[in-house]
C-alpha cells in the first residue's frame, strides 16, 4: 500500500484525527458509520499511546511521539495505522495485572503474538475491569464488517483479523520496535470530484522574491509556498508549477516547499507523478527532486 498522509503527535490531540475524517470525506465515498467509528478507533490507539506506551521512568531512543499515517491502495481499501515507538504491547500488559503471581500464572513463558491477544481481549486489568476494552472495541468493529480488517505488531508478536474470511492469524517471526495497529476499510471509491490541472506560477501567483525557509524566516517562506501547493494538490490530480520568473531561490526555500510535502505524508513516488515543473534552468527542477529523494529517504 501507498503512504498517503501523515501526521505526527507530541500528545493526545483530536486536531490530527478529525483532520484525518476530513481528509476521508473529501476524497473517499465512505458510509457515516465507518467515518464514526474511524474517529472513535483513531482517538482510543492515539490516547494508549501516550498513557500506557511511554511510562515515565523508562529511557527512549527516540522522542515520545505517535503517528497517525494513512496508506492506499489500488483496490479502492485505505488503511489507517498508528504507531509509537515506546515500550511494546507484550511488555506493557503486564503492568495491567495486579500482582506478580497473577502475571505469572496467566501469561508465563506465553509468545508475544499470545500476549497481543490477551490484550486484544481486554482482560487484563483485573482492578478495574472497565479499563482495557479500546482493542476490543476495534476487533469488533472489524468483525461487526465496518472494518475490513485489524493487525496489531508489536515486538515479536503479530495478530491481525480479518473479516472477510473471518480469519484470525498470529505470527512470532516477526520484530516491530515499538507498536504499530492498523485498521482497513474495503470499497472507498475515490471521488472524481478534482480538477485535471491546477497552474501556479511562482512569479504571478506567489512572490518574485521567494524568502528563507520558514513562515517564522519572514514572508514568501517556503513553508508557505508548501501549503499552497498541498492545497492544489488537494483540488487537483496534476499541479503545474512555473519556475521562470523569480530573482532566484534559496535552496532552503525549495527545500522545505517540495521535501515539506514528504514529511507531512506525500510520497516521493507520487509527487514525482503529480507535480509538473516547468523552468528552462533545469538545475532548479534537478534540485527540486534531489530535495523531495532526500526528504523521503530521512522520513524513513
Amino acid at each position: 500500500m501507498k503512504l498517503n498522509k501523515k501526521w505526527t503527535l507530541i500528545k493526545v490531540s483530536t486536531t490530527e484525527t478529525a483532520e484525518l475524517i476530513e481528509f476521508l470525506k473529501d476524497n473517499y465515498e465512505i458510509g457515516n458509520e465507518a467515518l464514526v467509528n474511524t474517529y472513535a478507533a483513531t482517538i482510543e490507539l492515539v490516547s494508549n499511546v501516550f498513557e500506557h506506551a511511554y511510562p515515565k521512568d523508562h529511557v527512549y531512543k527516540s522522542e515520545r511521539t505517535c503517528e497517525i499515517r494513512l496508506y492506499t491502495a489500488d483496490d479502492d481499501t485505505v488503511k489507517i495505522s498508528v504507531i509509537d515507538s515506546g515500550i511494546t504491547i507484550p511488555q506493557s500488559i503486564f503492568d495491567k495485572i495486579v500482582s506478580s503471581v497473577q502475571r505469572d500464572i496467566s501469561l508465563k513463558g506465553e509468545s508475544d503474538s499470545a500476549l497481543i491477544e490477551a490484550a486484544v481481549d481486554g482482560g487484563a486489568d483485573r482492578s478495574k475491569p472497565w479499563r482495557g476494552k479500546g482493542l476490543a472495541f476495534i476487533l469488533e468493529t472489524a468483525q461487526r464488517g465496518i472494518f475490513a480488517s485489524f493487525s496489531i505488531t508489536s515486538r515479536h508478536g503479530y495478530f491481525s483479523h480479518a473479516c472477510l474470511s473471518g480469519n484470525t492469524v498470529r505470527d512470532t517471526d516477526v520484530s516491530f520496535d515499538g507498536t504499530s495497529i492498523s485498521f482497513s476499510i474495503a470499497s472507498c471509491t475515490r471521488l472524481s470530484g478534482r480538477l485535471p490541472n491546477i497552474e501556479i506560477s511562482i512569479a504571478k501567483d506567489f512572490s518574485e522574491t521567494p524568502g528563507g525557509r520558514f513562515v517564522s524566516d519572514g514572508p514568501n517562506s517556503g513553508e508557505e509556498f508548501s501549503m499552497k501547493i498541498e492545497n492544489a494538490l488537494s483540488e487537483a490530480e496534476i499541479v503545474t508549477i512555473t519556475l521562470d520568473g523569480p530573482l532566484g531561490y534559496a535552496s532552503s526555500f525549495l527545500e522545505e516547499a517540495f521535501g515539506g510535502l514528504v514529511r507531512r505524508g506525500y510520497s516521493s513516488s507520487e509527487l514525482k507523478l503529480r507535480l509538473k515543473l516547468v523552468s528552462q534552468n533545469k538545475i532548479y527542477t534537478s534540485r527540486i527532486f534531489h530535495f523531495i529523494d532526500t526528504a523521503s529517504e530521512n522520513n524513513g
